[in-house]
């Protein structure tokens, strides 16, 4: 099974890919903190 970010065509692509995977990571993080945190 590939991953998603091995099927882009190019290494410019690829990386681009990745970068915007962790600033998703790290968003999904912020929130799940704020969602958890005591009122």
């Amino acid at each position: 099974m590939k991953a998603e970010g091995d099927e882009r065509e190019t290494d410019k692509e690829a990386v681009r890919f990745f970068y915007i995977a962790k600033d998703s990571s790290a968003e999904v993080h912020t929130q799940s903190i704020i969602a958890f945190e005591p009122q």
